[in-house]
């Protein structure tokens, strides 16, 4: 049951990060939270297309599946708020595999097979940065708890 939730977390994490843009690939980049919907899809299809050599039909294909699932990814988290459920997982993880079964009708088999492994890649450094501590103050994180109060003078 654990390792399975694991999986399932992990596809929902490479899915989100998908579609809020690879911080990786795209360092030196508009941050993150300023960036619209639309500059999401285009970096992502902008790295795809560099990293499969995509044509300018698939291009314009790819973009349009990236467009439709990153539209479908922001509406269900905000329809979702807070921690997923495993049954909103479940439905990430069915959103990302029809995603894949699209793509893969775009791109050839040599294509599809460097995607697969590209989402791997990202999956592992996505895992690499969760299990690393954050420094205090870091986005995410929790501030330190406050100094007890002090001793009374009696």
């Amino acid at each position: 049951m654990k390792m399975s939730f694991l999986k399932i977390a992990s596809v929902v994490l490479l899915s989100c990060q998908l579609f809020t843009g690879n911080q990786v690939l795209a360092q030196g980049m508009m941050q993150k939270q300023k960036m619209t919907l639309e500059d999401r899809v285009k970096m992502q299809t902008a790295i795809m297309q560099k990293s499969l050599n995509l044509s300018s039909e698939q291009t314009t294909k790819i973009e349009a599946i990236n467009m439709k699932y990153a539209q479908k990814i922001e509406d269900f988290r905000k329809a979702n708020n807070g921690q997923p459920t495993p049954e909103q997982m479940a439905e990430l993880t069915k959103m990302d595999k029809e995603k894949n079964m699209e793509m893969q009708k775009v791109l050839t088999e040599e294509q599809y097979k460097k995607q697969l492994e590209n989402e791997e890649k990202r999956r592992a450094q996505l895992r690499e940065r969760m299990q690393r501590p954050r420094p205090q103050g870091a986005p995410g994180t929790m501030p330190p708890p406050p100094p007890p109060p002090p001793a009374p003078n009696n």
